[in-house]
Parts: structure tokens; C-alpha cells; sequence
């Protein structure tokens, strides 16, 4: 899910570094920190398919800490590197308390529109549940004529696994 959130957030800055137009932009990073809550459900859409019996939801929150490095290349062109790393607490509705971390690295061109990200997140059970571990490996490519960013994962992405370890729906930030 934070696919979609990063895609959403970097493609008015793909755009606008694409059109030249934000010469600011074509080296540097930026960090930014936020606080971040999600839930986990089952039997719902989307449907987390690994939490324990009798676990219908689980909601978490902690802190998101998002950095983008925009390198000009050699060529001329640019590529932008986000990293995401977030960590905190969750409790499910049987009262088990968790601790989760997550971590996604993106590598974009910002000419050709396409990357590859990893993503990993685990949610670690501060009792006797079971833990919950979610692995993905994925080439991304970007439609950069499509300018609704809230619709840029289901109409203008093309999503392409290379390894996926887990339900990618279990991985809800």
C-alpha cells in the first residue's frame, strides 16, 4: 500500500523533472517524517490471508521516515532512489500486542519511468502469535502521461514480481 502513497507523492516530481521545468531537482535529498497508522483485516478486501485464527484485524501506528535522492547522472539524465523506513506498535482485536518494521527502497529513472523496489514487513508478536513476515521484489514502470495520481497503481502502473515471499496484502502501509 505505500506503493501507491510513494507513486502518488513522486509522480507530480517525476512530471516536473521529466518537462525540465524544476531545475532544484536535479541533484539532493530530502527527508521527511510523519506518523503513519494502518490495519490489517481478514475476510475483508483486501483480505490479509496470513493472520492467525481468530484475528479479524489488527491496527498499528509508529512513525514513517521517507527519503528521496535525486542523482543527475553522467548522461544527463536522472534517477531518484526512495527509501522508507517505518517502525511502531499494533495490537490485534484478541488484545496480542505487536512490534513492526518496515523498509522499501525504490531505484526510479526518471526518464524511462521505470525502477525496481524491495519491500519487506514484519509484524513481530510481543507474546505467543505467531509473526507475520511479507518479502517483495518488484519492477515498477509509471505511465507519466497519467496525471491522477490517485489512480496511478490501477490504471497507469505496470507491476511486475520477480521474488514474493508472503501476501502482499498483508503488507498494509
Amino acid at each position: 500500500m505505500l506503493l501507491k502513497q510513494l507513486l502518488s507523492s513522486i509522480l507530480p516530481t517525476v512530471l516536473v523533472c521529466s518537462l525540465g521545468t524544476s531545475p532544484s531537482l536535479a541533484a539532493g535529498a530530502e527527508t521527511v517524517k510523519r506518523p503513519v497508522t494502518w490495519v490489517l483485516t481478514s475476510g475483508a478486501a483486501p483480505n490479509c490471508s496470513q493472520l492467525n485464527p481468530g484475528v479479524t484485524t489488527v491496527v498499528g501506528d509508529g512513525e514513517l521516515h521517507f527519503t528521496t535522492h535525486t542523482t543527475k547522472n553522467p548522461d544527463g539524465t536522472l534517477t531518484m532512489q526512495i527509501q522508507s523506513t517505518a517502525n511502531g506498535t499494533a495490537v490485534d482485536n484478541n488484545g496480542d500486542r505487536y512490534r513492526w518494521v518496515y523498509a522499501n527502497h525504490l531505484d526510479f529513472s526518471l526518464e524511462s519511468y521505470a525502477g525496481h523496489f524491495t519491500d519487506t514487513f514484519d509484524l513481530i508478536s510481543l507474546g505467543d502469535a505467531p509473526n507475520l513476515k511479507v518479502r517483495l521484489s518488484w519492477d515498477v514502470v509509471v505511465d507519466p502521461n497519467h496525471l491522477d495520481p490517485s489512480e496511478i497503481i490501477f490504471r497507469a502502473t505496470s507491476l511486475t514480481p520477480i521474488e514474493t515471499n508472503g501476501d502482499p496484502f498483508c503488507d498494509p502501509i
